[in-house]
């Protein structure tokens, strides 16, 4: 059934999408352990929210899109309407992990530079967004006329260390091949290590902790 409430504003939380943010909790299990406080920015209709609330997580949402906020709401999410970046910069609340899940695509650089000077030691950052050194990547960010500021790992990678971050893990996911093959398979390792721009993940994933 198609989403009625499809978002044409800052996070388009198609059914698609729905499922692509639901394929990475996994990677969210390691960090987000119960009783930890979750920011989560961009939080489209919560379904990231709902999955870590489930497990014992205090999770907050963030996001432009009130008819989102209405659903993810109804979903039993604790979720309030608002630009994250203000919520950032005059919220006293003191999150654990910072949820950035298809979010940094649609600032500007300087916007996401403020929001990760506010963001306190000892905090953990999660983020996914468009892999723009590959073809699938690229494809996935010039898709949404919303989208502001393609940021490629190596970008990602050194902002966050000047920011003060240590990068805990960077690694591609969405890939190509994975209908056909698991990226794990020798074959496909090797076609990924030798055409990186064609068969590299459509998206990646950034885990770093901020230090003291």
């Amino acid at each position: 059934m198609k989403n009625k409430y499809l978002n044409i504003g800052v996070v388009a939380e198609s059914q698609k999408e729905r499922q692509s943010r639901m394929k990475y909790l996994n990677y969210l299990d390691k960090y987000c352990r119960a009783g930890r406080k979750v920011l989560d920015m961009g939080c489209g209709d919560g379904v990231v929210g709902e999955y870590l609330r489930r497990r014992g997580l205090e999770v907050l949402g963030v996001d432009t899109n009130s008819e989102l906020i209405e659903i993810a709401r109804k979903n039993g999410c604790k979720a309030i309407k608002g630009d994250a970046m203000n919520f950032i910069n005059t919220s006293r609340n003191i999150f654990d992990i910072y949820l950035m899940l298809d979010f940094i695509e649609h600032l500007e650089i300087s916007s996401l530079e403020t929001i990760l000077d506010r963001i306190p030691g000892r905090s953990v950052v999660i983020i996914k967004t468009p892999n723009v050194d590959c073809l699938m990547g690229v494809i996935a960010y010039l898709s949404m006329p919303s989208h502001k500021q393609p940021i490629a790992k190596s970008v990602l990678k050194n902002l966050l260390i000047q920011k003060g971050f240590e990068v805990k893990s960077i690694f591609s996911v969405d890939f190509l091949l994975s209908p056909i093959f698991s990226p794990k398979l020798i074959f496909p390792k090797i076609l990924i290590k030798l055409f990186p721009a064609v068969f590299d993940g459509g998206n990646y994933v950034c885990v770093a902790l901020k230090k003291r």
